[in-house]
């Protein structure tokens, strides 16, 4: 019996993400990165420093001529030290806060999610605890930041669901493998062995329509049944 051959459109992470970045209108790095830009520069001065202080954020310079930013809650940990905190270098007349998206894959609950990462000027980088009242900070002195950072002090994670990136919906290849091979261990490290034996690949992190679903276990049976009678032949041979 001749192999099925299955014409499908195969999607990577890659694409998932990008088409995020679109749609939630966030940029790209320069020079052609398809990393993401900072949603957005903020220095720690005028406008937003009123806020931080009427917020509760503490604001310190050491003798070095560096400062540290630190908010109410953080104060509250046990054995807190303001001067542990990322560090605003001295070098910097104008100290600047960067906020940066990352975008993540979510395999659990099939979306891309956007968590926030807040850093200095010098890419020292705050823990999440800081980013819900610091984005709230940032929003109430900027309301025309990005919306990400809007949504973000409203402790709402930013995400979308993979069904709503363009692509209809969608199912991991390594998940759907897991459905096919269950308690067969066999099929389990052929799969890993890195050998090409599935298509599509079952390992690497690739996504195909649920639709094709049919197709795709038809498929990877077929080519199962393949490898097993070419190793019968060989053993004949032998």
């Amino acid at each position: 019996m001749a192999e099925r051959s299955v014409a499908l459109t195969i999607r990577t992470v890659n694409d998932l993400i990008r088409s995020f970045m679109e749609k939630c209108k966030i940029e790209r790095g320069q020079g052609g990165t398809s990393l993401p830009a900072p949603l957005g520069t903020f220095p720690i001065y005028s406008k937003l420093v009123r806020v931080l202080r009427q917020e509760g954020f503490l604001i310190e310079r050491y003798q070095d001529g560096s400062i540290t930013l630190s908010d109410p809650e953080q104060r509250l940990v046990r054995k807190f030290r303001p001067r542990s905190q990322p560090k605003f270098s001295h070098l910097m007349t104008r100290p600047e806060i960067f906020v940066w998206p990352t975008p993540a894959m979510d395999y659990e609950q099939e979306r891309v999610t956007c968590p926030l990462v807040i850093r200095t000027c010098d890419g020292e980088t705050f823990p999440q605890s800081f980013n819900t009242h610091m984005c709230w900070a940032i929003t109430a002195a900027y309301p025309k930041c990005h919306w990400i950072i809007r949504e973000t002090s409203h402790s709402k994670l930013v995400s979308k669901e993979w069904s709503e990136l363009g692509f209809g919906k969608l199912i991991s290849t390594s998940k759907l493998f897991d459905e096919f091979a269950g308690d067969n261990e066999t099929l389990h490290r052929l799969s890993r062995a890195g050998i090409g034996i599935f298509n599509p690949n079952p390992s690497s992190f690739q996504f195909v329509a649920k639709r094709d679903i049919s197709e795709v276990l038809a498929s990877w049976y077929e080519q199962f049944r393949t490898l097993q009678s070419n190793l019968e032949r060989f053993a004949i041979q032998l």
